[in-house]
């Protein structure tokens, strides 16, 4: 199970290949990556669906994406140990991982931004950490549809207040987000 970057999961593998590798599932970690950059029959890529901060972070009961010839062998290990997969197509996993990324990483830019502004305005993080979290799960039951303030409802004037009032790189993201939702409409 190679964990490298994925700059070097090429160069591990071919580590890899001065040993006997028969009967044996060679398998790499990336989410952007097919198996196939293994260069060996018995291949898979085996990607945690979950934010992975720390080497201690636990994967039980997390979803992994797989992928590659020996993907089913691999799904059943990993079904066996209680985590549910997903296979994916090899030409889908750049479109899977940048999702990934922009779920798990791009947000923090976002959050980020509103907590600097939160701070700035005197408001604590247990004050608002509510807000992001009913978004968060208004979204996963309703979609698009469960938009909230003034893009919602039209409120041009208050967009605009809030563009003048905002500065660097917190009304970059602001100008930027809003426009990707006006489309959403």
């Amino acid at each position: 199970f190679i964990t490298t970057p994925d700059g070097q999961i090429a160069a591990a593998a071919g580590e890899l290949k001065k040993y006997p590798l028969k009967n044996k599932i060679i398998c790499h970690a990336s989410g952007a990556l097919p198996a196939k950059i293994l260069g060996v029959k018995n291949a898979a890529s085996a990607h945690p669906l979950c934010a992975v901060a720390s080497p201690r972070a636990s994967l039980k009961n997390i979803t992994f994406v797989l992928e590659g010839p020996a993907a089913p062998a691999l799904a059943k290990i990993f079904k066996k140990a209680g985590n549910p997969v997903i296979k994916i197509k090899p030409e889908n996993k750049i479109l899977y991982h940048a999702a990934c990324v922009m779920a798990g990483n791009l947000n923090f830019a976002l959050l980020q931004a509103a907590a600097d502004l939160f701070k700035k305005a005197a408001i604590p993080p247990a004050a608002w950490r509510g807000l992001f979290e009913a978004s968060c799960k208004n979204f996963f039951e309703q979609g698009p549809k469960a938009l909230t303030g003034p893009l919602a409802r039209g409120d041009a004037q208050t967009v605009k207040m809030h563009i003048k009032a905002l500065r660097g790189p917190a009304k970059n993201i602001y100008t930027a987000l809003s426009k990707a939702l006006a489309e959403l409409k």
